[in-house]
């Protein structure tokens, strides 16, 4: 049983098939990517910004550093394909213009074990956990007998 998330997960990675907007080998994803970045360069997509121009030019160099010498999703570690999907993740949504959507995923150590947990949310999902547990925090803390130690 300790092993069945790491096989989800791999096999989450691993399968392009589960993305439905990921082709399905590195190689069309470097040639899909190589066409982007070519309408990208001809200002062919309308209504993106010089930023959303470079942030896009950015994470197709992320691409193209990991598949570099790779001929299949296989050859890349873990972290590598994590890497590659955020990426992509991140491409799409500057191409459909809503950045908050995109999935983020992270591998952290669960707190007092070695193991690595991978999470997925989207960058708002992110964000509203974020102000919860600052909130959280900044709430003040009367003390009021009983139970004032």
């Amino acid at each position: 049983m300790r092993g069945l998330p790491w096989i989800l997960v791999a096999l989450m990675l691993a399968a392009p098939a589960a993305f439905a907007d990921e082709p399905a080998s590195l190689a069309d994803i470097v040639t899909e990517q190589r066409a982007l970045a070519a309408k990208v360069e001809r200002n062919e997509i309308a209504g993106l910004t010089p930023r959303q121009r470079s942030q896009i030019r950015k994470a197709q160099a992320e691409v193209f550093a990991l598949s570099e010498g790779k001929d299949s999703l296989d050859a890349l570690s873990l972290d590598d394909k994590m890497r590659l999907r955020n990426a992509l993740e991140r491409i799409r949504a500057l191409l459909a213009s809503d950045s908050g959507q995109a999935d983020v995923c992270e591998r952290s150590r669960k707190s007092g074990t070695g193991r690595l947990t991978v999470r997925c949310a989207s960058q708002d999902e992110r964000d509203h956990a974020r102000e919860g547990a600052r909130s959280y925090l900044e709430r003040p803390r009367v003390c009021s007998p009983p139970g004032c130690g």
